[in-house]
Order: C-alpha cells, then sequence, then structure tokens
C-alpha cells in the first residue's frame, strides 16, 4: 500500500520559540491573553474594591476630622466657660476680699477711736474725780473755817453776854433798887 498523504491538517510549521508551532504559539498566547484578561479582571476589582474602601476611609476620615473640629470647639467652648466661670469666680472673691478688708480697717479704726475715746473719757473721769475732791476737801476746810468763825462769834457773844450780864448784875448790886435809868432795861431778878 502506497501511503497515503494526509491532507487534514497542514504540518505543524515551526517559527520560533524553541521549536514551537504557529498552534501552539497561539494557544500560549491565548492562554497568556486569558490569564492577562483574569489578571485584569481581578485588579480591575481589587482597583474597584480599593476605591471602595479608599471612599469609605475618606468619609471615615473626614468624619474622623469633623468629630475632631467638633471634639476640639466644644473643648475649646468647655474651656472658655470654666475660664469664665474662673475669671467671675476669681473676680467675685477678689471683691469679697476687698469688701472685707475694707470692713476689718473700718472696724480697725473704729477700735482705734473707740480706745481714745475711752481714754478720753477716763482721763476727764479722773480730772472730775479730782476737781470733786479738791471741792470737796475745799468745802470741808471752808466748813472747819466757818466753824471756828461762828465758834469764835459764839465765843465773843458769850463772852460779851456774860459781860453785859455781869455788868448788869453789877449796877443792880451797886444801885439801890427802883432806880433805874431810861432806855436800861429791867434787871433781870437773881435768884
Amino acid at each position: 500500500m502506497p501511503k497515503a498523504k494526509k491532507k487534514d491538517k497542514p504540518p505543524p510549521v515551526v517559527v520560533g520559540e524553541e521549536g514551537m508551532t504557529q498552534e501552539e504559539i497561539f494557544l500560549k498566547t491565548q492562554m497568556q491573553i486569558e490569564s492577562m484578561e483574569r489578571q485584569f479582571v481581578q485588579r480591575t476589582e481589587e482597583m474597584t474594591q480599593a476605591r471602595t474602601e479608599e471612599g469609605e476611609l475618606r468619609e471615615k476620615c473626614e468624619q474622623l476630622e469633623t468629630d475632631y473640629e467638633n471634639t476640639q470647639k466644644e473643648r475649646f467652648d468647655i474651656i472658655s466657660d470654666f475660664t469664665r466661670q474662673h475669671k467671675a469666680m476669681q473676680d467675685e472673691l477678689i471683691t469679697r476680699i476687698t469688701v472685707l478688708e475694707n470692713t476689718i480697717c473700718d472696724l480697725k479704726d473704729q477700735l482705734e477711736l473707740s480706745r481714745i475715746a475711752l481714754e478720753e473719757t477716763r482721763k476727764d473721769k479722773d480730772q472730775i474725780i479730782a476737781q470733786k475732791d479738791k471741792e470737796i476737801i475745799e468745802q470741808e476746810q471752808k466748813m472747819v473755817e466757818m466753824a471756828d468763825e461762828f465758834e469764835e462769834m459764839l465765843k465773843d457773844t458769850l463772852q460779851k453776854m456774860s459781860e453785859r450780864i455781869e455788868n448788869t448784875v453789877q449796877t443792880a448790886i451797886t444801885e439801890p433798887p427802883g432806880k433805874s435809868t431810861p432806855g436800861d432795861a429791867p434787871a433781870p431778878a437773881v435768884a
């Protein structure tokens, strides 16, 4: 039998790459394209997912920045409130301290004035007592002097009366009875 020629397939032509045929190269290239397409699809999905994650992260970042700004603002407001309250309280306490210090000074002044007035009153009282004691002593001396003068007067009067009585008695003894001089008082009767 003669050899039959195969006309179904043309003989493979070796074109390049280490003895590969065009069909093998085509298949290899096809597989590489499919592999690249799968990689492209995978990378596209990864990129889409990364973009989605990036968007979510940006939103989270923006939300965090907004939250941070709000927190900072709230913190600033709270600090401002506390500072305002502290300053108001400090001003109030300073005012209160000033009022109390003024009150203390006024009370010290009043106390000093009261001490001075008390001292002056004591001096006046001592002077008045000394004056009254002096007046009492002077009055006592006057009374003693007046008593002495009165005693002298009484002694003089008594002596004069005694002398008169004696004179009258003497005259009555020496003159006869019944004879009386005009203006003379009647002679007393001698017992």
